[in-house]
């Protein structure tokens, strides 16, 4: 029991031991300036747990989008389907240029029509500025008073113009006496006999001259054709 005594006695004394350490050495509390009270130990905690605690940030949540289910592929009659939709626009298509086209084409006859009217009005002039000569020529021979042999002189003159300005529109005496025959461009009257061998089918007589236009006959020459015929033994 003696040695528990001590034992007891070490512990419950430390300071005996330690060699009687002076109160002067522990620092005395100081009080807060101005009289205030010292923060007890429960305010300084808070006041630490309100200046520490992090800020907590508000996270979105992103969801991720769900796959899209593959597409079903098209059936047989889908298919036909869409192809007969596209056809039907295509026929549309057609069906509005063909009416365009056919709303379009009276337009176009009328104008082709004027163009050709103004063309021939054109050729018509052009036609008459040619026999302005001959023709103030044949009055002044019709005028002047002067004596037959000069008249028709003067006549001769103005018949000659009348010929150049016609051939030079393009107009041509169809061939007459001493020429083949041709249905195209003459008229046969009449059948002569003759007794000239290399006369047969050509032309005897021309009774109306003809005339062709740029190479179309525009008026067949009126002739006789000759047609050969042994003479009679005397």
């Amino acid at each position: 029991m003696g040695k528990t005594e001590e034992t007891a006695t070490e512990v419950t004394n430390p300071e005996s031991e330690a060699g009687n350490t002076p109160a002067q050495d522990v620092a005395p509390e100081v009080a807060p300036e101005g009289g205030a009270e010292a923060p007890t130990a429960e305010a300084a905690a808070e006041e630490t747990s309100e200046v520490l605690e992090p800020e907590v940030l508000e996270t979105e949540v992103i969801e991720p989008e769900p796959e899209s289910e593959p597409e079903p592929e098209p059936t047989v009659e889908d298919k036909l389907r869409a192809e007969a939709d596209m056809l039907r626009g295509k026929l549309r298509g057609v069906s509005k240029a063909y009416k365009d086209q056919q709303d379009e084409l009276p337009r176009m006859r009328e104008r082709f029509q004027a163009q050709a009217r103004l063309q021939a009005e054109r050729q018509v002039s052009q036609v008459v500025q040619e026999f302005f000569d001959p023709i103030m020529n044949l009055r002044r021979s019709l005028t002047s008073g002067s004596e037959p042999e000069q008249i028709v002189e003067g006549l001769g003159i103005v018949l000659n113009q009348f010929d150049g300005v016609l051939k030079k529109l393009g107009l041509e005496e169809v061939p007459g006496e001493g020429s083949d025959f041709n249905p195209d461009v003459h008229e046969a009257l009449a059948v002569l006999p003759t007794p000239d061998e290399a006369a047969d089918g050509k032309v005897m007589t021309v009774h109306r001259a003809g005339y062709s236009l740029k190479g179309k006959c525009i008026q067949p020459a009126q002739v006789v054709i000759a047609k050969y015929t042994e003479p009679a033994e005397a």
